[in-house]
C-alpha cells in the first residue's frame, strides 16, 4: 500500500466486549470519549480527517502546528480529539467544536472548549506505511516520533484490564480498550484484536410519554423526580423486542394525558408523540449524564415493579 493511500483506509475499530479481562498478550487503554481523528502530516501541511472521511482541519486550529510535534518529514497519526473538564472528557463540548463551521464560531468555541489530541497509533512515517507492523512496534515508533505538548498527548498503556476498568469506574469514564500486542492495523471491525469494554450505569426512570412511527411506539420519554417534581431526562428507543413495542403500542394510549407531567419539558402533543400518566417504571442503562442532565445512549434493561417515587435524580 502506498503512503498516499494509507490516509484513505478506514480506522480500525474495537469490537464490543462485555467484561474486562487480563491477558499478557494485550495492552489496555482508557477509552476516551471524543471524536476519532486521523492526522495526515506532510512537511508543514496538516490534514485532519474523521472516521467518516470528512475533513475536520478547520474545526481544530490548535492542531495546525502538529508538524512541529513530530520527528518525521511526514507521518499519519490516529487518535481521539477530546475536550477535558476537570480531567474528564465532555462529549457535548467536543461535539460543539466538531459541528462548528464558521471561523468566528470556531474561534469563539476554541477559547471556551480547548481540545486535546490523544494519540494512540501511527500508520505511516517518512513514506513508510506501518499498518502491517505489529502494534507493539508501532507504539515504539510513535513514542519516538511524537513530541507532546498541551494540545497533543500520548495515550498511556496499562498491563491489567481488570484494574484499569475498576479505576475508570471510580472516575466515571466511558470504558477501556484492550488491544492485542501483535495486532496489525486492520480497517473497520474485520478482526478479533481490539475490544472495547464500556462502563454503563443504571437509572430507574418513570415513563411519562412516548413517540410513534407508522402508528407504532418507537421510543419512551423518561423522567425522574427531584424535590417531588418530575424532570425530563431523555428518550430511549433501544432494548425492547418487536413484540414488546407492539404491546406498548396497545397499552400506552390508555394512559394518555393532555398536559406535560414534566417541569422542564413543555410541548403540545400531536400524532407523533403523547404524554402519559407517570406510573410505569423502567430500569435503563446509560453511558453518562450530559451537561443538560439527559441520559446519553440509554438502553432499556427491563420494566420493574418499583414505585415511581423511587425514580430519583
Amino acid at each position: 500500500m502506498l503512503y498516499e493511500e494509507i490516509i484513505k483506509i478506514a480506522p480500525m475499530l474495537p469490537i464490543l466486549h462485555n467484561e474486562p479481562f487480563d491477558d499478557k498478550n494485550y495492552v489496555y487503554q482508557v477509552k476516551w470519549d471524543g471524536v476519532r481523528i486521523i492526522a495526515n502530516i506532510n512537511s508543514n501541511k496538516v490534514e485532519l480527517i474523521n472516521r467518516n472521511y470528512k475533513y475536520k482541519t478547520l474545526q481544530y486550529p490548535e492542531l495546525l502546528t502538529l508538524s512541529n510535534q513530530v520527528n518525521a518529514k511526514n507521518t499519519v497519526l490516529d487518535g481521539e480529539v477530546v475536550v477535558l473538564k476537570a480531567g474528564k472528557p465532555s462529549f457535548e463540548s467536543v461535539i460543539r467544536r466538531d459541528k462548528a463551521k464558521s471561523k468566528e464560531k470556531i474561534n469563539h468555541l476554541k477559547s471556551l472548549f480547548p481540545i486535546t489530541y490523544l494519540v494512540f497509533d501511527i500508520l505511516a512515517k517518512d513514506n513508510k506505511p506501518l499498518h502491517k507492523t505489529p502494534l507493539i512496534d508501532r507504539k515504539k515508533i510513535l513514542t519516538d516520533t511524537l513530541i507532546e505538548n498541551q494540545f497533543v498527548q500520548l495515550v498511556e498503556d496499562f498491563n491489567s484490564g481488570i484494574k484499569l476498568f475498576e479505576a475508570i469506574k471510580g472516575q466515571e469514564l466511558e470504558g477501556i480498550v484492550a488491544k492485542k500486542k501483535t495486532s496489525l492495523y486492520i480497517p473497520g471491525k474485520k478482526h478479533k484484536d481490539w475490544f472495547k469494554i464500556k462502563y454503563r450505569r443504571n437509572q430507574l426512570c418513570v415513563v411519562a410519554g412516548y413517540t410513534c412511527r407508522s402508528n407504532i411506539v418507537n421510543s419512551l420519554l423518561l423522567g425522574a423526580y427531584r424535590d417531588n417534581e418530575l424532570y425530563y431526562i431523555g428518550r430511549v428507543g433501544s432494548g425492547l423486542t418487536v413484540n414488546e413495542w407492539n404491546s406498548l403500542t396497545n397499552e400506552l394510549p390508555k394512559l394518555v394525558i393532555t398536559n406535560s407531567p414534566f417541569v422542564n419539558y413543555q410541548a403540545k402533543p400531536n400524532k407523533t408523540f403523547s404524554f402519559v400518566k407517570p406510573v410505569l417504571v423502567v430500569n435503563v442503562s446509560y453511558v453518562e449524564w450530559t451537561e443538560s442532565m439527559h441520559l446519553r445512549s440509554p438502553v432499556i434493561v427491563n420494566f420493574t415493579n418499583n414505585n415511581p417515587s423511587e425514580c430519583l435524580l
